[in-house]
């Protein structure tokens, strides 16, 4: 952890700023801060709709479900937090996809969170989603890996993103 590292952790908690711009270098981890901070927002219910974009749906696809694998799979989140896999419900098909997946709270059995990735090209403006009955925006989203190694030479490919 260097004194960078430490001010993006900062920037990144500091629910005071709107939006947040980290210009990194190559193997610094800002994919996987923003993939724990997704999480952290999820287990301290501090966002209840999240959304990563990247290059393709399936770039950013990967990013959730890496958060997807860390909620099922760490034994430390599940010990401290419980079992956030969603089950079915009447408001939502809660189901795990590669499109979106929900979440519930372990203990209520309540929906609580939606997570779900989208490309370039995809509509992001104006996304709402249905929580507990509750419409909801985008509260935390991450636009992550935006370029492809060939779209960044290309100057029409970078004009248009």
């Amino acid at each position: 952890m260097t004194y960078q590292h430490k001010a993006a952790w900062a920037a990144l908690d500091d629910r005071r700023l709107p939006r947040i711009g980290l210009c990194c270098y190559r193997g610094f981890g800002k994919s996987s801060m923003l993939e724990t901070a997704a999480l952290k927002r999820i287990i301290f219910r501090q966002a209840h709709h999240i959304m990563f974009v990247g290059a393709s749906h399936d770039t950013a696809a990967q990013s959730t479900e890496n958060i997807k694998t860390e909620l099922l799979g760490n034994s430390l989140i599940k010990d401290v937090f419980g079992n956030f896999k969603p089950k079915s419900s009447s408001d939502n098909p809660l189901s795990f996809s590669k499109k979106a997946f929900y979440l519930v709270d372990p203990i209520t059995g309540d929906s609580i969170a939606c997570v779900h990735p989208k490309g370039v090209g995809q509509p992001v403006r104006g996304t709402r989603i249905k929580i507990a009955g509750k419409t909801r925006r985008v509260e935390f989203g991450a636009i992550d890996d935006l370029e492809t190694d060939d779209g960044v030479l290309n100057e029409e490919t970078r004009q248009k993103t």
